[in-house]
């Protein structure tokens, strides 16, 4: 089973002195979900792992190869998420031809049934494309790629409810049989949180939490009640967030949920919900 992994990767950060080192395996027949706030890493995380961005130390690996400028690597990777990669002028039925001479395993057949799919026109240049359109048209080549990871990053801009469906229904797809990874850089977390099965969540360049989605579902709650209830109870657990209204408190605990408690009310969150808690600045990642 191919693995894409991380090994002691240094991530640098320009717009600051950041600096983290982050190792991490990406398995095929996952989606995995890489969260968290602006400038947290998660682009820098998917140049790195596309073979975009060389990083200072460490390395990237598929399987037992390094990618970094591996010709039989790195056609099995596919980074969906900037416009520029594409030639503004060129039509869109050449740019499509364009790409299959670039990626052996692309389907240019499959791309413009996708276009069809997502309502592109084919004789327009890519310039004149509306900004979801340039969205749409780099989801169809992400799809007809042939890589066995995919890299999206923000890869909803623009998109219209209709769009996203239909990007969700070929997504699956393609996903049942078995032959890919998606790793999806994105803040909506609650359009996809039904279809993620891991998630990473990073804050300042740093990997602060890599979990299954069922495990931390299993393992996260939320209680309310008063407020003096409420802080006794949270002295001994993985706090994530509170909230107070008036006298009454709620709060986001990281942990299996305890039996019922007189005076406090429990209830399960939402993927989501979790995640806004977990990257929180006030009280985020870093209690967990």
């Amino acid at each position: 089973m191919s693995r894409l992994i991380l090994k002691e990767v240094e991530m640098e950060f320009e717009k600051s002195n950041l600096q983290s080192i982050i190792s991490a395996e990406f398995e095929l027949g996952h989606l995995y979900g890489i969260l968290g706030r602006n400038g947290a890493g998660k682009t820098t995380l998917l140049n790195l792992l596309s073979g975009r961005k060389y990083p200072s130390k460490g390395a990237v690996f598929l399987d037992q190869e390094p990618i970094w400028e591996n010709p039989a690597a790195l056609p099995k990777i596919y980074y969906c998420g900037d416009p520029k990669d594409f030639p503004p002028t060129m039509y869109i039925y050449r740019l499509i031809h364009w790409i299959a001479a670039l990626r052996p395993a692309f389907s240019p057949e499959k791309a413009e049934k996708l276009c069809e799919t997502f309502s592109l026109p084919q004789d327009v240049r890519f310039s004149s494309l509306s900004t979801g359109q340039k969205t749409a048209f780099q989801l169809a080549v992400a799809l007809s790629s042939g890589a066995e990871f995919i890299l999206f990053d923000e890869p909803f801009l623009g998109l219209d409810a209709n769009t996203r469906h239909l990007f969700y229904q070929e997504l699956l797809s393609i996903f049942s049989k078995g032959t890919i990874t998606c790793l999806f850089a994105t803040h909506w977390v609650e359009e996809i949180e039904s279809i993620l099965d891991e998630i990473l969540i990073f804050e300042k360049g740093k990997l602060v939490l890599k979990d299954s989605c069922e495990h931390l579902i299993q393992n996260s709650y939320q209680v309310s009640g008063p407020s003096e209830l409420i802080d006794r109870f949270c002295l001994e657990q993985k706090v994530l967030q509170i909230q107070t209204l008036g006298g009454l408190k709620t709060a986001i605990i990281l942990g299996p949920q305890p039996p019922a408690l007189e005076g406090l009310t429990f209830s399960k969150i939402s993927l989501s919900e979790l995640v806004l808690a977990l990257t929180d600045q006030k009280g985020g990642a870093s209690h967990a």
